[in-house]
């Protein structure tokens, strides 16, 4: 480092050369949208019937653009009150993070029921 403020001193170097040597550039990856959400649901408290008319309600995968525009229509007015008093952001935050939620699961285990979610 001291060799490289030495040839910017002397002119050898301009201050774009040096501060592309001295600070490491940094990988960025664009963020990748989800396009599905797979659910699963089981209810072991219920009859063998309901978990398998949930299974088969559930078992193709929902489209996220179905999702986000039953969210935007349906429960916009709930969810809005609900997130900014207790979260602190916004509707349009919380479809944004569904938006671009790609890769994650939500795994949720009660005594009443076992629900994982994976979007994709």
């Amino acid at each position: 480092m001291k060799d490289q403020l030495v040839a910017l001193y002397n002119g050898e170097k301009t201050v774009d050369e040096v501060y592309d040597s001295i600070v490491p550039s940094f990988n960025t990856r664009s963020l990748k949208r989800a396009r599905y959400a797979k659910m699963r649901i089981h209810l072991p408290e219920e009859s063998r019937r309901l978990n398998l008319f949930l299974r088969a309600l559930f078992g193709m995968p929902i489209p996220l653009f179905i999702a986000r525009f039953i969210m935007r229509k349906t429960l916009k007015s709930k969810i809005q009150s609900h997130v900014d008093d207790h979260l602190g952001f916004s509707y349009h935050d919380l479809d944004q993070l569904l938006k671009y939620s790609r890769g994650t699961t939500v795994s949720i285990d009660t005594d009443e029921a076992q629900i994982r979610i994976k979007i994709r």
